[in-house]
């Protein structure tokens, strides 16, 4: 794929661009209408904060998305003079975020040397300047590690980063692979109890029942006091439970988790669950 500029198109032209633009949103609110109706209207500059400078325009592939047509096909590459009027028009402004420069040219000769870079710092009072070089062939100058507070760091330095992250990252991917592991044995688990909850769940509905209803039948035949009825009922209350502990303990055994449904029916027929209605 070539760059509209190579193939003649009328659109590397930036002016065909803003009168296309401005035909093609002709019949949608403009960009003052819309902040009008977010109430940001109209927008006031507070200062420059980043700046954003493109090198050149030589690249070595050719995106659809690239708003400024880069390819490798595109040879204009920032002149020395241009680059010099960036960084004075940088130290000469208020601007606070050039901490960082990343460089990723076709250029086969340096374009930037530590002598442009080293005047900067006295202005910059060697507050911390950092080039990332991925170009390949480099960029930038291997001197300029030899200023003061000028960090340069190129491809061979982000692989041995990678490396360092990708260690770091195969730690935490150990640690949660145990977390996926320990989580699955609980939903495991988890899974195994439904087949063994309703069983347990209608033994202790039948124990109750049958205990509140032996209970009521014996309270009506006793002349007692509120006291004395309450004392009963914690009794028969407490023997219920008592008695369903065992067969309880047993459904909730590993023996009964494995899948292996036997015996959860054995428990079913031996306390006569079969018929029972799961919900009285």
């Amino acid at each position: 794929m070539k760059t509209l500029k190579a193939i003649q198109n009328d659109l590397a032209n930036p002016l065909v661009q803003l009168q296309f633009l401005e035909k093609s949103i002709s019949q949608l609110p403009s960009f003052g209408e819309k902040l009008a109706d977010a109430s940001l209207y109209p927008l006031r500059a507070r200062g420059i904060e980043i700046l954003q400078v493109n090198v050149g325009k030589m690249c070595n592939q050719t995106c659809t998305h690239c708003h400024v047509d880069a390819g490798p096909d595109r040879k204009e590459i920032m002149t020395r003079e241009t680059m010099k009027e960036c960084l004075s028009a940088i130290s000469s402004s208020q601007i606070e975020t050039v901490d960082i420069i990343v460089s990723s040219t076709g250029s086969s000769e340096l374009i930037l040397r530590s002598d442009d870079v080293r005047p900067l710092m006295k202005v910059r009072k060697n507050r911390p300047l950092f080039f990332i070089d991925i170009a390949v062939p480099r960029d930038l100058d291997p001197e300029l590690n030899e200023i003061e507070n000028v960090f340069l760091y190129d491809i061979d330095d982000l692989s041995q980063v990678v490396q360092m992250n990708r260690s770091e990252r195969e730690k935490e991917a150990v640690k949660a692979e145990r977390i996926v592991e320990e989580e699955t044995l609980k939903f495991a688990q988890w899974q195994d109890g439904l087949t063994i909850t309703p069983t347990i769940s209608a033994l202790r509905k039948k124990a109750d029942r049958i205990c509140s209803s032996e209970v009521s039948r014996t309270l009506a035949r006793m002349n007692l006091s509120d006291s004395e009825r309450q004392k009963v009922e914690k009794l028969a209350q407490s023997i219920t439970a008592k008695m369903l502990h065992d067969p309880l303990q047993f459904l909730k055994s590993e023996s009964c988790r494995k899948g292996d449904d036997s015996k959860i029916d054995m428990v079913r027929t031996v306390f006569g669950l079969e018929n029972d209605d799961p919900d009285n």
